[in-house]
């Protein structure tokens, strides 16, 4: 394999990805959370502390709805380049692959705004801006 052409193990499509369907509801920033920082979370860290159950999201919603609108959340899952932009005052949910290693982020412009995420590990069919 080519070193510009890349693979990762996904689990996607699958309802849920693993064990039984559920939804992980995370307030970021959140220091206890596995990640680098308090707006990145390290899946793989996390998964003891969802009933010992592997927790593999391939969905989100995003509560930017208190965020001023000049604000703009950055979705990121870096082994992949995926990336998604929210704008302040919106609650969007899409999907993406379900990565057995997976970290995502999700970076305020602002650096300080607080919002709510809600992770599903089954595909939640996105809204008009997901």
């Amino acid at each position: 394999m080519s070193d510009n052409v890349q693979q990762a193990m996904t689990l996607n499509f699958l309802v849920p990805a693993s064990g039984q369907t559920n939804v992980t509801i995370i307030g970021l920033p959140n220091a206890n959370i596995g990640g680098p920082d308090p707006y990145t979370i390290d899946w793989k860290s996390l998964n003891s502390f969802i009933q010992g159950q592997l927790f593999i999201p391939q969905a989100c919603t995003i509560d930017a709805s208190g965020i001023d609108p000049s604000v703009t959340l950055v979705f990121e899952i870096p082994a992949i380049n995926f990336k998604r932009n929210i704008v302040g005052g919106k609650s969007p949910t899409f999907q993406f692959p379900a990565l057995q290693d997976l970290v995502t982020s999700v970076t305020p412009s602002d650096g300080t705004s607080t919002f709510t995420t809600f992770w599903y590990n089954y595909p939640a069919l996105p809204d008009a801006g997901g």
